[in-house]
């Protein structure tokens, strides 16, 4: 079996050898080689699964980042998440009539995406694991929810709700299993880096609760500094319109 360990030297390991290129994987440790038909053809028979490798932490008063190994309570976390996702996306596909997670095909031929159900990710869903599916499809459900809630301006209401989901937009271009980890910023990168989706061996999954890039805060501040610099825009066009009268 393979273990992992957090280390600060890297000893005899080389990082920019890695295990997997363009889909041919070598075992680090009988250095075996599975080609990449062989490896395409086990994700999409169901026989590729993932691993928590490492947990990353920052504390809002010290600057850096610290990695330790997932524990138990970790992994506990995760499989209750995927419970929760049944429960929750059962119930929203009966109030809203139609399934929260998207489940259209991803187009082929396309040579931008076409390489995710060359690994057994059919359909736009297969995207994201359970606990982030469950996040979005939440975040989703609340916006939909202030949306349609009574006793307020409707007009009001459309508006707010459009910048919010906007918000969730920006959430899952950051939470699904296509971004990347930066090693040079250590930061989480979103998808859509490049105009294309190819697969990610090793991907990193935001905390959408934390404040930190890719979360709701995150997203939520991003927008409310746009809708300022927009408000602002328009009263300089205001103001150089009065000023021309």
């Amino acid at each position: 079996r393979i273990d992992f360990e957090i280390v600060q030297t890297l000893g005899g390991f080389n990082p920019d050898e890695g295990t997997v290129r363009r889909a041919n994987v070598e075992c680090p440790l009988c250095h075996s080689v599975i080609d990449d038909d062989t490896t395409r053809a086990l994700f999409r028979a169901g026989k590729a699964g993932q691993r928590m490798v490492a947990v990353v932490l920052h504390h809002p008063q010290q600057t850096g980042k610290r990695y330790r190994l997932p524990t138990e309570d970790d992994l506990n976390a995760y499989r209750a998440a995927e419970q929760a996702l049944a429960t929750k996306r059962e119930h929203l596909r009966h109030q809203w009539g139609i399934d929260p997670v998207p489940d259209e095909l991803i187009p082929t031929p396309c040579h931008e995406v076409d390489r995710l159900p060359m690994y057994g990710m059919p359909r736009w869903g297969d995207v994201f694991n359970p606990r982030q599916l469950l996040a979005l499809i939440t975040f989703a459900d609340l916006v939909r929810q202030y949306a349609n809630a009574p006793a307020q301006d409707p007009d009001f209401a459309k508006a707010v709700a459009t910048y919010l989901a906007l918000a969730v937009d920006m959430m899952a271009a950051f939470c699904n299993s296509l971004a990347r980890w930066e090693n040079t910023s250590e930061a989480i990168k979103q998808v859509f880096s490049r105009q294309a989706l190819p697969m990610l061996w090793d991907y990193a999954e935001v905390n959408p609760l934390s404040g930190s890039t890719g979360s709701w805060q995150n997203g939520t501040e991003y927008y409310l500094e746009v809708l300022t610099h927009l408000t602002q825009l328009a009263e300089s066009l205001q103001e150089e319109a009065r000023g021309r009268d």
